[in-house]
Parts: structure tokens; C-alpha cells; sequence
């Protein structure tokens, strides 16, 4: 029977897995079962949610079978949809962690047991899957990891080196698998950032074991956080039926220390944080009442407890009601205190509200464990968070999946069944007057126009009004992405160079529509060649004058930055007109305008032979003049490269 309860706090906890003040909330899904297990936030403030769907309508498109594939959703900080995909084949294929990389895309983990679609290999019943994408959400790369018997994951970090270590289970005896040492080992492996194998290592006793989550440690080791059943080998002792364990490795996955915490009953963890001051904190699940577990209130608690940097004990709390509760993660708030996020089926003693079956419940507590507040959220049926995320402002930012319509979901967008979820809590003891914008983010790739392979690039967003840089960012050509983030409020443009490449320059024109999302502008850049061309859109002058705007001038000087760049390449700068208009009047007009603007380069220092000037007139539209924003275009200023020598 424990067993058995066990195993459904499992399945809940790790697969489905004062008045709090909502700000708002959002549901993503569709009519079959969608479940969010990860989330991570990115440095420009959104965030990504990883689990699995089995739907294919609603917000779900591209499910590769009936059953269960990966689903990757990126929200900006109203919850919005930036934009999602799904990965897998036909059976079950569950997505069970994520994090941002350090080149700015995605890091997935989770189990398969699929063979096709875009899983190109499959080494047994359940295998690792690890999948690279860039910051768009396209897959780099992916690898499976395993053996024939069932191989499942739990969690994967990025480490120090940009390669990934995935940590799981396994009850395998060949393929990627080495020595086995039980029934069911804790298993990890490294891959480095091609998603090439580089190790693995197995550890545990004669019975199960299981690795839940790990972070790497000051000196680049691996700090990991299990579950064991064994007294044997790698466990030194065990308290009861199933222990939380530690294990100390160093950065190759080699063994240092190893200790187990528990009392007489069930144990297992779930987050483990960098203390402040020093050491970790685990959050966890205990169904004892004895040994290191000093109270627990019902069947089930949240299991909170400190340890030192060589995994002494320091404090221990539990929290929690006569039923069933656990937590899911924790985080260091804004004050020095924790906030942990998990769920609750009890209506008692510190849970003074269950609106369903399980509620999703988040905490807050001091740095010694001491109890700040708590609150329970969702409807009549199983509503959990398995993700919290402290935003900006100082709010909570809480993820996970509900089954609820009603009560704090009564009026929610919500499709049938399980959903993904989105709720968005200010601390109750903090006045809600703060006042936060998020970032606007323009985000894409830099790409030759002819070949669209990426091109070593640099990109700037500059403020127009200033005509200073905002902020900058070199690009490779392995991701060939960019991600800038914009103030909203300022009249900005962006600039992309190359070497051997034309420039790019343009305004960035924040609307009411795209204020604070998301941003995708895909640049292409053309070859330095004897006849490229480059329109100047972004070189205004007064309606039938020649003088020079001052919002011409970020355009202008990008245009002396290439002159600079490129010291002996020789243009000739034509003006162009649109059809309104005495021909003849259009024309000396289109010439005085790029006299102005060889004038101004030659200002800046370039060497007069190497601008020379025409003036086209209406005789060489690039739109028809058939409307305002073909006009619009017509009137124009470009330079045409005359020279490379």
C-alpha cells in the first residue's frame, strides 16, 4: 500500500507534476491532456513552458500521434504566446525539464519511447531525449541516451563548459549504459554543446534509486538530489523505506560525498537551491514523522531543509495539512526568504482553504524555515504548480497545469480536460502600486540574402534621438540569432554589419500591438560586390527640400561606418523621387538630395573620389506609384557600389 501511495505522489509531484493578490492568469492547451512539468525564464524576461500535450487542437497544432509529444511554449510577461512548438512521433514522448542556454536558445530533456517522427533513434522501451534549440524554438540538435530497459529523465543543467548533463534513472545494462549496480539506478550523462556523448555514470545500491535534479556547484562539480532504497555501495545508510540522497561529484561525475536524509517512511525531493549565506536548500516530500523529520501533520508534507556545503544538516521544517501535500520548487525571493510552489489536498490546520481535490499551493518562509504566509489556488478538480518564478516587480510568476473551470478559474480561457498554466501573484504583504513594464524584444536571424547561411554579424539598437547605442551584440554563425530587448518608450533603430557585407539599417517602430512582446525580424544581408545596392530608407528630408532631417543622422552614420570599414570601396549615391510632380523639377531635387548627403560624408572625413552622386528623379521606381506606400518607397535615397579597389 505505501507503495502504491508513493508511486502517485510521484506520478503528481514530478509527471503531472494575508489574501494573495492575482494579477492575472492564463490557460494553454486543448480537449485532450496537456501537462506543463519545467519552466524557465529568460534573460529578456519571458519565459518557456515545457511539458507534453496529447491534444492537436485548441492552442495544440503539429502533435505527431494521439498520444503525448513534447510542447514548448514561450510567453512574454502578460502570458501572451510568442510562439510554440510541439516534438516527438507517434507514442509517448514527455518533455520534463528546460533551461535557457547560454547562447541564448533551449536546453530539453525529457523521455520517449518513440521511434519516428523527429526522433531519429531509439535505444529501448523508455530512453533520455535531449534536444538543442536555437532562441526561435528550431531544433539544432537532439540525441537519445540509454539502454534496452527503461531509461527515464528527471532534469538537465547546462554546465560550465556549454556541455549538458542529464540526470534520470535507468534499468538498463547496455547501449550508453556502463555498470549497473541495482534494479533501478540513478543514472546521468554528459553531452557536450554539439550534443556529442561524452560520459556517463551510474550510482545507487542493490534496490531503486532515482535522480530528481542537480546544479552545479562553485568548483564545478555536481551537486545532485535523489531518492535510494539501498543501504549498500554508493549509500552508506538509510533511515527508513525510501530516503532523500545527496550526492557530491566533481565535474566529471566522480563521487565525492554521498548522504541520505529521511525518517522511518517515504522521502523524496524535488528543487535544490544555492542558500544565501552559504550551503543548499531541498525542498521535498516526507511521509515520516521521526528521525530528521521532526512534525508532519497528515499523510503527506512539504519537506523544507537546510544543509551546509558538506551536506551537514543545519534546520528542517515541515509544512502542511492532515492529507496530502508536497512541493514541486523553490526559489530566493526578492527579500532574503524562499517562496515554494507545489500543491495541497488537505483542508486543516495550516491549509485554511482547499477549493477541489488538489489545490495548487504557494508559500513563503523565512531564511531560517520560519512561515511567512501561504495560500491555496484552483477550482473543484486537480489544479498544481510545479514552477515558480520571481519576476521583475517583485511578483510571483507561477506555473504549472489545472483540470478547474470554476471558482479562480471561472471565467478563464479553458479547453477540455488538463491544461497548461499561467498565474501571475503579488506578495501579499507588498502594496500593488508597483509599476513595471516588460522589455519589447526584437529577435531574429542575421543570414546571407543569396545563400541564407548565418553570417558573423554585429547588431546594434541605437536611439535616434541621441543617436547614441542602447546596446550591442556580437553574433556567430552556429545559432545566427540575435535577441536585443528595446525601451518601448524611445525612438530607437537597429543596425546590423558584416565584414564583406552591405550594412542594414531600420526605425523600430513600437506599436500598441507590439509594445512589450516579442519582435521577430528576420535580416539578410547582400555580398560587398561591384553593382550591390543599398536603399537608405531611413534619410528623411522636408517635403521638396534637400536639407537633411536630424533623424537622418543614425542612418548617416551608419553609411560613414561603412566607408570607414571598408576604406577602398567607392559608391555613387543616386536620389529617387516618386511620379507626383514636374519631371524635371523631381529630378534636380533627387540630385541636390544626394549631393546633401555626399556632403555630409565628406564632412566626416571621407575622401571626396569616392562618392560620386546622381540625381534618377521618377525614372526608377521600385513600387508602383499606384498608391501612398508605393510612393512612399519611390521616394527614396540609395547607394550603388562603384568599386572594391
Amino acid at each position: 500500500m505505501r507503495i502504491s501511495i508513493i508511486f502517485i505522489l510521484f506520478i503528481l509531484f514530478s509527471s503531472i507534476a494575508g489574501a494573495q493578490k492575482v494579477r492575472w492568469q492564463k490557460t494553454y492547451g486543448g480537449n485532450a491532456y496537456d501537462q506543463c512539468n519545467s519552466v524557465c525564464l529568460t534573460r529578456e524576461g519571458n519565459y518557456v513552458m515545457a511539458g507534453y500535450t496529447r491534444s492537436n487542437d485548441g492552442d495544440v497544432s503539429g502533435n505527431h500521434g494521439d498520444q503525448s509529444d513534447f510542447w514548448i511554449i514561450k510567453l512574454n510577461y502578460y502570458g501572451d504566446t510568442l510562439w510554440k512548438k510541439t516534438y516527438g512521433g507517434t507514442k509517448e514522448d514527455e518533455a520534463m525539464s528546460i533551461k535557457q542556454t547560454k547562447d541564448g536558445g533551449f536546453i530539453i530533456a525529457g523521455t520517449i519511447s518513440s521511434n519516428d517522427g523527429d526522433i531519429k533513434a531509439s535505444l529501448g522501451r523508455y530512453d533520455f531525449w535531449v534536444i538543442k534549440l536555437d532562441a526561435l524554438g528550431n531544433m539544432k540538435w537532439m540525441k537519445s541516451l540509454g539502454g534496452t530497459g527503461n531509461d527515464k529523465v528527471r532534469s538537465v543543467i547546462e554546465t560550465s563548459d556549454s556541455g549538458y548533463v542529464v540526470l534520470g534513472e535507468t534499468g538498463s545494462r547496455n547501449g550508453y549504459v556502463g555498470k549497473q549496480k541495482g534494479s533501478i539506478d540513478l543514472w546521468m550523462a554528459k553531452v557536450n554543446k554539439k550534443g556529442e556523448y561524452q560520459w556517463e555514470r551510474s550510482y545507487g545500491g542493490l534496490l531503486s534509486e532515482t535522480g530528481c535534479t542537480l546544479i552545479e556547484t562553485p568548483d564545478k562539480g555536481l551537486l545532485i538530489a535523489g531518492a535510494t532504497e539501498s543501504t549498500d555501495d554508493d549509500i552508506v545508510s538509510n533511515h527508513g523505506e525510501r530516503d532523500v540522497w545527496l550526492l557530491k561529484t566533481d565535474a566529471f561525475g566522480y563521487k565525492q560525498w554521498s548522504k541520505t536524509y529521511g525518517g522511518s517512511d517515504f522521502e523524496e525531493p524535488h528543487a535544490i537551491i544555492k542558500a544565501l549565506g552559504g550551503g543548499y536548500i531541498i525542498a521535498a516530500t516526507t511521509f515520516s514523522k521521526d528521525q530528521q523529520i521532526q512534525s508532519n501533520a497528515g499523510k503527506c508534507d512539504i519537506w523544507i531543509f537546510k544543509i551546509t556545503e558538506d551536506g551537514e544538516m543545519e534546520w528542517s521544517k515541515t509544512y502542511g495539512g492532515s492529507e496530502m501535500d508536497g512541493a514541486n520548487d523553490i526559489i530566493t525571493s526578492w527579500d532574503g526568504c524562499y517562496i515554494v510552489a507545489g500543491m495541497t489536498s488537505s483542508k486543516d490546520k495550516l491549509i485554511t482553504k482547499n477549493a477541489g481535490y488538489f489545490d495548487a499551493w504557494l508559500l513563503k518562509i523565512n531564511a531560517s524555515g520560519t512561515l511567512i504566509w501561504q495560500k491555496t489556488f484552483g477550482g473543484k478538480m486537480n489544479d498544481i504548480f510545479t514552477s515558480v518564478k520571481l519576476t521583475a516587480d517583485t511578483s510571483y510568476a507561477c506555473f504549472g497545469h489545472t483540470e478547474s473551470s470554476d471558482q479562480l478559474l471561472k471565467g478563464v480561457k479553458k479547453f477540455d480536460g488538463n491544461d497548461f498554466w499561467f498565474l501571475s501573484a503579488r506578495d501579499p504583504l507588498l502594496p500593488d502600486t508597483t509599476f513595471y513594464l516588460p522589455p519589447t524584444t526584437i529577435v531574429g536571424y542575421v543570414r546571407d540574402i543569396e545563400t541564407k547561411g548565418f553570417i558573423p554579424a554585429n547588431v546594434e539598437i541605437v536611439n535616434n534621438a541621441t543617436n547614441v547605442t542602447i546596446t550591442s551584440m556580437k553574433i556567430d554563425t552556429v545559432d545566427g540569432i540575435y535577441i536585443q530587448t528595446i525601451p518601448a518608450y524611445v525612438n530607437s533603430s537597429i543596425s546590423v554589419s558584416a565584414d564583406g557585407y552591405l550594412f542594414y539599417g531600420d526605425n523600430l517602430v513600437i506599436t500598441d500591438e507590439n509594445r512589450y512582446k516579442e519582435i521577430r525580424r528576420d535580416i539578410e544581408l547582400e555580398k560587398l560586390r561591384i553593382g550591390a545596392k543599398l536603399a537608405l530608407h531611413n534619410i528623411f528630408f522636408d517635403s521638396g527640400k534637400s536639407s537633411l532631417k536630424p533623424e537622418s543622422f543614425p542612418e548617416l552614420e551608419r553609411c560613414l561606418k561603412f566607408m570607414k570599414r571598408n576604406p577602398s570601396v567607392r559608391i555613387k549615391i543616386g536620389g529617387h523621387t516618386d511620379d507626383t510632380g514636374d519631371p524635371a523639377t523631381k529630378k534636380q531635387l533627387s540630385l541636390n538630395r544626394a549631393n546633401e548627403v555626399k556632403n555630409w560624408l565628406l564632412a566626416k572625413g571621407v575622401n571626396t573620389l569616392r562618392v560620386s552622386t546622381a540625381g534618377y528623379g521618377m525614372s526608377k521606381p521600385i513600387a508602383p506609384n499606384t498608391s501612398e506606400e508605393g510612393r512612399q518607397l519611390n521616394r527614396r535615397v540609395e547607394f550603388e557600389v562603384t568599386s572594391l579597389k
